[in-house]
C-alpha cells in the first residue's frame, strides 16, 4: 500500500518551522490589533465629540486665536505618527529575529 500524506508522522524539524511561524503572526495580529483599536478609538472619540459637543472644538485656547479642534486635530496626526514608531520599533526588535528563526527551521 503506499503511504499517503496523512500516514506520515511529523519530525521535530518539520513541527518546529510551523510553530515559528503560528507564533510570529499571533504576535504580530496582537500588535496591530491593538495599535489599530488605539487608533479608531482617537479617531471615532474625534468624530463623537464633533457630533455630541461641536462647541467644546470650537472654543479658543485662553489667550489665542487657535481652537481645541485645530490642536485635537493635530493631536491625531501626532498619535499616528507614535503609533508608527512603535510598531517599527517593535518590529525591529522583536518581528525581526522571530522571522530569522522562522526562517532557520524555528530554532532559537
Amino acid at each position: 500500500m503506499a503511504e499517503t500524506t496523512h500516514d506520515v508522522k511529523p519530525s521535530p524539524t518539520t513541527v518546529a518551522p510551523c510553530i515559528a511561524k503560528v507564533n510570529l503572526i499571533r504576535r504580530r495580529r496582537q500588535l496591530c490589533g491593538q495599535l489599530t483599536l488605539l487608533m479608531l478609538g482617537a479617531y471615532f472619540g474625534f468624530i463623537l465629540i464633533l457630533v455630541l459637543k461641536p462647541t467644546a472644538l470650537a472654543t479658543a485656547l485662553p489667550g489665542a486665536t487657535v481652537t481645541w479642534g485645530f490642536v485635537a486635530g493635530f493631536g491625531l496626526f501626532g498619535l499616528t505618527f507614535f503609533i508608527v514608531a512603535v510598531y517599527v520599533s517593535w518590529a525591529n526588535r522583536v518581528f525581526d529575529p522571530l522571522v530569522a528563526q522562522a526562517r532557520e527551521g524555528g530554532r532559537p
